[in-house]
């Protein structure tokens, strides 16, 4: 632990601030005639013989309840185990700490990073949020771990300013990371702050001239032959220009008004990927949009056709030059697809959920039903029910001494049944014959299951398995 950890009151003001899972942020350099707090001595870190307080005779304990401790003592307990995570780098210095590291589950899964099982399927990226543009939130930026659990929160802007905040994060050249955070309504803000995936301030930018507050910041790799991302940030407007400016907040390059002339209120911009690896800008505002492309690749900027009314345009996910229109109507999940801004093709995506699948099973345990099947419709369709029997389906399913040896299921035996099962429906979804597959544990007392239960304890005489 840095010996200069402990030396500032503004360290203990943090820990003493309130709420399930604290975040102090130390900017600048240490006063060094500052004194150390009697709670913080130096020599006594890791804080291994420090107890809770006695309790106070003077509070009167409900009745029928357990003796408890103020708060404000116990937030005042500087013990070890509440220190959830500390980061240190050359403009800043962070500290995460828990009012009750065995309630606060993010921090539960910092502790047990690599001792506890791995999980069953790819975890999702780490996620940054900003609060939404309510007129009465504040600017708190939260980071989302890859279960997706808040374990790192602070507010980015006084709380004087409200509205909500845009983030976007980047990489600088060596690989680290630079959040920007820009207020979403407030037109006061000319200074865009910068931060590490900590929470620690690591500097900002002034908006660049004629880019007037509230603006909009992105993130992406626009420029591919620069290390790094970059951002782009312009007015909410959409008037005057934007500007390229390096993660670490460098202007790189000024762009002209984006959609000059064609803006029907608001803009938004948002990165596109290409298919160079990289990204391409989007501008929308209403239903005039323009894909801007960087280093010489064609930009594209079109307007929808009255009669495709549309809400929104994204990115698709499945090819790097396509586009997504998200269209009004409110019984159905159409959708507008393009690459040129020219041709336009409707998809119905929600053509699978809004369609009802039944099975009357005319056939069970050795019974053949005498009813007939109702006439299909457009949303009411027949398909078939298949069970998929994760108990039965298991290579040791009726080896449990195997199980003693070997894992349920090896790497290679597990390969091989997800190809058996779904290789044969690798085509698209509107191609495939319907099948209803449930993966489920029986509820009846099959034969799958004699193995098991016959399996006794030596100690007891009991089954081992069966509950």
């Amino acid at each position: 632990m840095p010996e200069f950890f402990p030396k500032s009151p503004r360290f203990h003001d943090a820990l003493k601030a309130g709420g399930l899972s604290l975040l102090a942020v130390i900017c600048g350099e240490l006063d060094a005639a500052e004194k150390p707090s009697n709670l913080f001595p130096v020599d006594d870190f890791p804080f291994s013989s420090w107890q809770l307080p006695p309790p106070d005779p003077a509070v009167k304990v409900p009745a029928g309840l357990p003796a408890f401790y103020p708060i404000k003592e116990l937030m005042a307990l500087a013990d070890r185990e509440r220190l959830v995570d500390f980061h240190e780098d050359a403009n800043s210095v962070t500290l995460t700490a828990t009012l009750d590291e065995d309630l606060d589950l993010a921090a539960e899964l910092k502790r047990a990073k690599g001792r506890h099982a791995k999980a069953p399927v790819p975890l999702g990226p780490r996620m940054v949020v900003g609060q939404g543009g309510d007129p009465e939130n504040l600017t708190f930026v939260k980071i989302l771990n890859a279960h997706g659990i808040a374990d790192i929160q602070f507010l980015s802007h006084p709380p004087a300013v409200k509205g909500g905040v845009n983030v976007a994060a980047a990489r600088t050249a060596d690989g680290a990371f630079r959040i920007a955070a820009a207020p979403i309504s407030d037109p006061s803000v000319t200074l865009i702050p910068l931060f590490n995936e900590h929470g620690g301030r690591t500097g900002g930018f002034k908006l660049p001239a004629g880019i007037a507050p509230p603006v909009r910041v992105v993130a992406g790799d626009f420029l591919s032959q620069a290390a790094g991302d970059e951002f782009v940030v312009t007015s909410r407007s959409g008037s005057g220009p934007a500007a390229v400016l390096s993660a670490e907040g460098a202007g790189v390059l000024t762009l002209g008004s984006l959609l000059a002339g064609k803006r029907d209120g608001e803009i938004r911009i948002e990165p596109v990927p290409n298919e160079s690896g990289g990204h391409d800008l989007l501008a929308v505002s209403g239903n005039h949009w323009q894909r801007l492309a960087f280093e010489g690749r064609k930009s594209i900027e079109f307007a929808v056709k009255p009669d495709l009314q549309g809400t929104g345009v994204f990115p698709s996910a499945f090819s790097p030059n396509r586009l997504l229109i998200a269209t009004a109507d409110p019984l159905r999940s159409i959708w507008l697809e393009t690459e040129d801004g020219i041709e336009f093709e409707k998809r119905d995506v929600g053509a699978f959920e809004n369609r009802f699948w039944y099975d009357l099973g005319h056939k069970h345990a050795g019974a053949t039903a005498d009813w007939k099947s109702p006439p299909e419709g457009e949303y009411v369709r027949s398909s078939q029910y298949a069970h998929l029997r994760v108990e039965g389906g298991g290579p040791r399913a009726n080896d449990p001494a195997g199980l003693e040896t070997a894992p349920l299921w090896t790497a290679a035996e597990a390969e091989a049944f997800g190809k058996r099962i779904f290789g044969k429906y690798d085509m698209p979804l509107n191609e495939q014959a319907v099948k209803m597959w449930e993966p489920t544990y029986t509820h009846r007392m099959s034969g799958w299951f004699k193995p098991w239960i016959d399996t006794k304890d030596p100690r007891s005489g009991l089954s081992r398995y069966g509950a």
